[in-house]
């Protein structure tokens, strides 16, 4: 990786822990992702938290409606601990980028009358308390989100 790709990369790290206004965070991973050649880095993968903290944020902004995901295309940035990648929920487009290496990164869904963005972070439990979790369909999130209009 070029050495402005790895400083935007560990920039984009640091804000995203700590900024308060989230259209600065996603502006600057929109700079990186907009690079064709950090964007040819990526390898295709799957993320099962990643795939149930969009259900679950799905489900407090599409109350009463059952949630579909569609074209969940992940990417794992080689030799990072960094996945990025779009998606349609509900018929909404919908992008994400999430940091393995601090379990937090940005959501972003547009939906008629702006953007929603959501600061995303998980809390790894022990292997047994995640399989069980899961096959309960439990995921535990603090909400921290913005609609950008």
């Amino acid at each position: 990786m070029a050495y402005k790709e790895l400083k935007e990369l560990n920039e984009l790290k640091d804000i995203v822990m700590t900024e308060k206004d989230f259209s600065v965070i996603w502006n600057k991973f929109f700079d990186l992702a907009e690079n064709p050649s950090f964007l040819h880095r990526g390898k295709p993968t799957k993320h099962p938290i990643l795939k149930k903290i969009i259900e679950t944020i799905g489900s407090s902004i599409f109350p009463n409606q059952k949630i579909s995901i569609m074209h969940l295309m992940l990417q794992k940035v080689k030799g990072h601990k960094f996945v990025h990648g779009p998606f349609m929920i509900n018929g909404h487009v919908g992008s994400l980028f999430y940091y393995d290496e601090i379990n937090m990164g940005m959501m972003a869904i547009a939906k008629s009358g702006g953007t929603d963005l959501f600061r995303i972070s998980s809390t790894i439990l022990a292997k047994e308390d995640v399989q069980d979790s899961f096959k309960n369909g439990n995921v535990f999130l603090t909400p921290s989100s913005k609609s950008i209009h």
